[in-house]
């Protein structure tokens, strides 16, 4: 499967997104060497109307448009992450009435260390989507 991904920076307004696809291989890479304590520290150091986002990578499988991103912040002075899953839904219309329609949905989870997170990302770059999706509503 091939992936487009998206960096949000804490002191830039516009969002840094590749016009290239990568690999899953590239993916685990990329958050592996990530600078997150370094963004994280720059996050830190901005005043209050410098901020624009916290660290964060969102990745998008191309193919069937589901979607994991990871973001970065600090709880009790380490390094911890929040992963927001997007996924495919289908939603009645109407209590049913007019049939369904395919939505796409957020999960939310906080609290991961970084080993914590990888093997998520790895759960949704394999496209377990059952698992991923039994793992973010645990």
């Amino acid at each position: 499967m091939k992936y487009k991904y998206s960096i949000y920076h804490p002191n830039k307004p516009e969002v840094e997104t590749s016009n290239e696809t990568v690999s899953k291989t590239e993916v685990i890479d990329l958050v592996e060497n990530y600078p997150w304590i370094e963004k994280l520290n720059l996050l830190n150091s901005l005043k209050e109307g410098e901020v624009y986002y916290s660290p964060s990578i969102n990745f998008h499988n191309i193919s069937n448009k589901h979607s994991l991103e990871l973001t970065a912040n600090y709880k009790n002075g380490k390094l911890e992450f929040s992963l927001w899953y997007n996924r495919k839904v289908n939603a009645r219309i109407l209590l049913g009435l007019f049939g369904e329609k395919e939505k796409i949905k957020v999960i939310d989870k906080w609290g991961f260390k970084k080993e914590d997170a990888l093997e998520y990302l790895q759960v949704f770059l394999n496209e377990d989507y059952v698992k991923m999706e039994q793992l973010m509503t645990d």
